[in-house]
């Protein structure tokens, strides 16, 4: 044996290790086929919203996936997607058993590295399938993404440096390296943060690790193992111009700046702009939304866990708690979001996979110390164990259940069938954009009939100002039809410019739904009562909203211009929440309408029921037409009172309406403090008129107000 591979550790971190005994074996396998079939019950039949499909597109055509790229998620998971279609099933299906398989084997690994911190293997086991069924890992496992990729790497390596650490061998390092590597290459932004829990999980060897590391041979194998990992970033370089890439980007010619995500940059510092209470807020926010996976049982028993870890030593529990902390409650304010409690609890939940995983280390360690009381039985461990992994499918199949949920390419199928030929479609970067743009690669022999352009691209190109009043002068111009894909006001979605055709309507003539558009919503309907995924729920809300906010109030003079099935469709549709939304906005389309009928509105307003049923956006426009006619009667304060509440639940940058006519009424009273305190946390506001109240706010202040 070389002397390299004879190094010992400057300390022992853990109790001896024992070797796996053959239950542990079994203990693990039976993990592994646990969550395999669970997740594989759970998936949806292809892909779904969120960038499903844009991950399963770059994946099937080996393309890329948005800014960084992603590049060894895209590669590992082409091959999952080439097997599905030629098993018969949809190639997204197989892009997400690329997840499935990464998140199984991580949470074996995990299980693994548990069983070393805790010599019982039930207590390992049971802690690894409580991590691996809460919502959101479960959620994550089972769609094209890059998350369950990148924590599969990060307990592996983590895995690695814990192994160095028991018995110092070259060969580790080795894998060590070539693994930060491939992390790197697979999800850097997330990966950089969990670099600091890899380095203090190696730290107690780095006497070891530095003799090695003076080898000038071990040194440089390292390096370019390190590098070996990071060459799927090459993938990039050797894209084809029809590749399947984030609308926008110019790759390779661009490629420094697509990895390191300058395509986000604009919006992140036009949309926010939160001071350091508001960043905390929402990084207790991240941290709260990662504990709650376990309910707060289980948050306890991670903190009475954390307890336990002491006896690993200082730099372990310093460790473990970077590695709560990092991909939550330092990411959020290394990122943070201007938004409400529910948004940002469901941006920064997803990126907790790995907080999750240590998360889960600790409850090992409590569950180890439980099994080892006399009160438990040495024959109860592993059907407590098993009881605990039902208890959480139990508690969660029904949020993470997909089977049925077809919506995404059912609307996508639908859109394309109305798209006249060599028409233009032109979209946005949000959810419901990526069915459209991304299912024509999913067919190899289809020849697609319409091309795509980014909207702002569009506008870019000639020169325009985004605006929805110059819509039609925009498109006047165009010798192709147009699909149009953008967000505008609630006032003008009732506008049907002449060649465009709104995303949300699937109207192949005014007035005229096709069957296919009909057993669409119907589709909806069900899915937003019956799914539990955001993403799903809202698009189907809004796609019911459209149709119903078009079809008008059924009345005699409007049912001429609506077939007998169409208007049909509506009166099944009037008692969604989107049916009494587009109700309540018919009745109350100006503020004019609403001018002294302040008893009117507060009787829709009880029609309307619990507002939590609705979407954020909504539940702020329902709001906004309340204080409307809450001023129309003089109840100023009762107005103030409500914009306020709107502003608190849905305090995004861009929620400019409300913010412009609560500004207005503080500077109309005098009230140049609140009216200052909100210019300065909202500088990104342009509201025409505001200039007139920014000179009264410094002349009563003394100050800038803005």
């Amino acid at each position: 044996m070389s002397k390299e591979s004879q190094q010992e550790p400057s300390a022992r971190l853990v109790p001896d290790l024992k070797a796996p005994s053959g239950q542990a074996g079994l203990g693990f396998a039976a993990l592994a086929s646990l969550l395999l079939g669970v997740y594989s019950l759970s998936m949806a039949p292809g892909y779904t919203f969120e960038d499903t499909s844009l991950f399963a597109a770059a994946c099937y055509t080996l393309g890329v996936a948005h800014p960084p790229g992603y590049p060894l998620q895209v590669l590992t998971c082409a091959p999952f997607s080439w097997l599905a279609e030629w098993a018969g099933w949809h190639p997204a299906k197989g892009a997400a058993f690329a997840s499935v398989f990464a998140a199984v084997l991580a949470c074996v690994l995990l299980a693994k590295l548990a069983y070393g911190l805790c010599n019982n293997a039930a207590a390992a086991c049971a802690a690894c399938a409580a991590c691996a069924f809460t919502p959101i890992f479960w959620a994550q496992a089972i769609i094209p993404e890059a998350y369950a990729l990148n924590c599969l790497l990060t307990i592996a390596a983590l895995l690695a440096a814990d192994s160095y650490c028991r018995k110092p061998m070259v060969a580790k390092l080795y894998i060590f390296s070539l693994l930060c590597g491939l992390g790197l290459a697979n999800h850097w932004p997330i990966f950089v943060l969990n670099i600091p829990l890899l380095a203090l999980w190696l730290a107690p060897a780095y006497r070891s690790v530095m003799s090695l590391l003076t080898n000038v041979r071990v040194a440089v194998i390292c390096v370019l193992l390190f590098l070996g990992g990071l060459t799927p970033y090459l993938h990039l370089l050797w894209l084809s111009s029809d590749a399947a890439v984030f609308l926008g980007a110019d790759l390779p010619a661009d490629f420094f700046a697509y990895v390191m995500r300058d395509q986000f940059s604009q919006f992140d510092q036009a949309a926010q702009h939160p001071r350091w209470d508001e960043r905390l807020h929402n990084a207790g926010l991240a941290v709260l939304a990662m504990a709650r996976q376990y309910t707060w049982l289980g948050a306890l028993a991670g903190a009475g866990a954390l307890v336990l870890a002491k006896k690993l030593g200082t730099v372990r529990v310093l460790a473990l708690l970077w590695g709560l902390l990092s991909c939550t409650f330092v990411l959020a304010l290394a990122r943070p979001y201007l938004a409400t409690s529910e948004v940002s609890a469901t941006i920064f939940s997803t990126y907790s996979l790995t907080a999750l995983a240590v998360f889960s280390l600790l409850l090992a360690l409590l569950l180890a110390r439980l099994f080892r009381a006399n009160f438990i039985p040495k024959l109860a461990q592993w059907p407590l164990a098993a009881a605990l992994a039902a208890t959480m499918i139990g508690l969660n199949w029904s949020g993470a259940y997909r089977g049925q949920d077809d919506l995404a390419m059912r609307y996508a199928a639908v859109a394309a069938a109305e798209i006249s030929a060599n028409s233009l479609l032109l979209v946005g970067s949000g959810n419901e954009d990526f069915p459209l743009v991304y299912d024509r690669y999913f067919d190899r022999s289809a020849q697609t009939h319409y091309r795509v352009e980014n909207f702002q691209n569009f506008l870019d190109r000639r020169g325009l100002q985004p605006g929805i009043d110059e819509l039609a002068t925009y498109l006047a111009d165009e010798t192709e039809p147009v699909y149009l894909s953008v967000t505008v006001p609630t006032s003008e979605r009732q506008i049907v410019y002449k060649g465009a055709y709104h995303m949300w309507a699937t109207q192949s003539t005014a007035g005229q739904l096709s069957d296919s558009a009909r057993d669409l919503l119907r589709k909806a309907a069900v899915l937003r009562s019956e799914s539990n995924n955001l993403w799903t729920r809202e698009f189907a809300d809004q796609l019911i909203f459209e149709f119903m906010l078009r079809s008008g109030p059924l009345d005699q003079s409007n049912a001429k211009a609506w077939s007998a099935q169409d208007i049909i469709l509506a009166q099944e549709l009037a008692d969604t929440p989107a049916g009494r939304y587009a109700a309540f906005l018919h009745a109350n389309a100006t503020s004019a309408g609403i001018a002294g009928n302040l008893a009117q509105v507060e009787t829709q307003l009880a029609q309307l029921g619990e507002l939590r049923q609705y979407p954020l956006r909504w539940r702020v426009e329902i709001m906004y037409l309340h204080a409307t006619a809450q001023l129309s009667t003089g109840r100023t304060d009762e107005a103030i009172a409500t914009l306020e509440e709107a502003l608190r639940i849905y305090s995004a940058a861009q929620n400019f309406r409300v913010l412009g006519a609560l500004l207005a009424l503080h500077a109309q009273r005098g009230s140049f403090q609140n009216y200052a305190y909100l210019r300065r946390r909202y500088p990104a506001l342009s509201i025409a008129g505001l200039a007139g109240y920014d000179a009264q706010c410094q002349s009563n202040l003394g100050r800038s107000c803005t």
